[in-house]
């Protein structure tokens, strides 16, 4: 296979680890051509294709979401990731419907520091085993398997707290609800007992 036709064979898998890892799809695709670029320097002294490729988009994906971090400290408003819309499913269709990661999971892997995004997601989405992300984070395979352990318990922190403050805001409603119902209800009798006294 040719280096053009290895990098093909995993472009989609690469912007979808990018994308996840980023929450943008203009940074996403960058990352793919950058690992293109680097790719199409070093194919001739690569083994194992599919692993260098993940492994170089990772490494720059982390890198981008260093900057990133740096600026969104900078900037004031809030930050949402990009939804991806109108395209079609990537071939890792199986990564992608064992776990469809929505707006708010993003927001939530947004909080998660750049190795723990990494880590989080490709042993929990592409299935890597530690060894592996810890080859690919320059880790040991135990700071591996504690920084998995670590994301997935901030996540998990997460959306508790997420779904305690639903849960608050489903009272307040209720609770404003029922007021209103009251006033509405006083209100009649009010009309009511107005219009017999007159």
């Amino acid at each position: 296979m040719g280096s053009a036709a290895a990098f093909e064979s995993v472009r989609h898998r690469l912007f979808g680890l990018a994308y996840r890892m980023l929450g943008s799809r203009a940074d996403a695709e960058d990352i793919v051509q950058e690992a293109y670029v680097r790719w199409h320097q070093a194919a001739d002294t690569v083994r194992n294709p599919e692993a260098w490729l993940v492994t170089t988009a990772t490494r720059l994906a982390i890198d981008r979401l260093r900057a990133l971090k740096a600026e969104r400290e900078a900037y004031t408003g809030p930050w949402l990731p990009e939804p991806l819309i109108g395209t079609e499913p990537p071939p890792d269709r199986e990564a992608e419907l064992a776990s469809d990661l929505s707006v708010a999971f993003m927001v939530l892997l947004e909080r998660l520091a750049p190795e723990e995004r990494a880590a989080f997601l490709l042993h929990d989405v592409f299935d890597c085993g530690y060894g592996e992300i810890a080859r690919l984070l320059g880790k040991s395979e135990a700071a591996s398997r504690q920084i998995v352990h670590r994301a997935r318990g901030r996540v998990a922190l997460q959306v508790d707290a997420a779904e305690h403050a639903a849960a608050i805001v489903h009272v307040q409603i209720d609770r404003e609800l029922a007021v209103f119902r009251l006033e509405v209800h006083l209100a009649a009798i009010g009309e009511v007992f107005g219009h017999v006294g007159a």
